[in-house]
């Protein structure tokens, strides 16, 4: 499992997501590392355990400490997502998943205009990997 916020303007010059980025650095050292692919969105790692209770505690964390920054991203017209990756080794000792979201987590991302997603990735495309 791997959580990450993703800032996406498709709109824009790559100077305004840098910017964003530089100040995400200034409030958190280190979590900005440059732009996507694109050059249209930067992601940031928020959280790797194993567990998604460390995972929820960690987006809260972030989301509270960025609260102001994700509020101009918005104003920008930025989109921010916190995006939660599912490997099929996360559901190898188990039979079945729940990721709950509580209301305080809800409130806290609807209150800073944090998009949530989750992306499981199948076991069919690690087997193509492989072959």
């Amino acid at each position: 499992m791997y959580t990450v916020i993703r800032f996406i303007d498709k709109r824009s010059s790559d100077d305004r997501l840098i910017n964003l980025g530089r100040e995400l650095n200034r409030r958190i050292p280190g979590m900005f590392v440059g732009l996507d692919k694109g050059g249209t969105s930067f992601s940031c790692s928020v959280a790797k355990e194993d567990q998604w209770k460390k995972h929820k505690i960690a987006i809260l964390r972030v989301v509270r400490r960025l609260r102001d920054i994700l509020r101009k991203a918005k104003r920008m017209r930025v989109g921010v997502v916190c995006d939660t990756a599912i490997e099929p080794e996360d559901l190898k000792t188990r039979d079945i998943m729940t990721l709950s979201v509580d209301a305080g987590l809800m409130n806290a991302l609807n209150a800073s205009g944090v998009d949530l997603e989750f992306t499981w990735y199948s076991l069919r495309r690690n087997k193509r990997a492989r072959q």
